[in-house]
């Protein structure tokens, strides 16, 4: 499997992950990730996204609403105006393992609740009233050139 890094926050009293971010890189500087929370654009749901790094800058910054969207919908880094590029069969493939790796931590419910594992509850870390998991090696280096993208409101 794909080195997956990842950081979640989670508020067990209301039983909703407020943020959380999984992703892989490779190196070409191609980053694939998942965000689930308030990434700036007033909703909580998951998003797909591929981002193009280049000498510590990002070239595009490509979202799509879930795997089987046909293309992205939108360049967070660069001209919205621009045609922007239909998903590979490996951007696809990614995704459907990171929504994978993603459901062996929680799974949704109703109201944007989750059930998140108990087993995975007993290796996340408090902060105050949350709970928080970062995967070892952790690349602070990509969520912030990812925060330069999207707000990531739940971080």
């Amino acid at each position: 499997m794909t080195n997956i890094h990842y950081l979640i926050v989670y508020q067990p009293g209301a039983e909703r992950v407020p943020a959380s971010v999984f992703f892989v890189d490779d190196s070409a500087g191609t980053v694939h990730g998942l965000y689930f929370g308030a990434a700036g654009s007033g909703t909580s749901d998951e998003a797909y996204f591929r981002m193009e790094v280049a000498a510590g800058s990002v070239g595009r910054f490509l979202e799509c609403d879930n795997p089987e969207d046909p293309a992205y919908r939108v360049d967070r880094a660069g001209d919205r105006r621009r045609r922007l590029p239909p998903l590979s069969p490996a951007d696809a493939a990614v995704f459907v393992q990171l929504r994978s790796y993603r459901q062996t931590w929680w799974t949704f419910e109703e109201d944007d609740h989750v059930r998140m594992h108990a087993r995975r509850v007993g290796t996340m870390s408090s902060v105050g009233s949350e709970l928080c998991a970062r995967s070892s090696g952790f690349d602070d280096r990509v969520l912030d050139l990812i925060r330069r993208h999207w707000s990531l409101g739940g971080f």
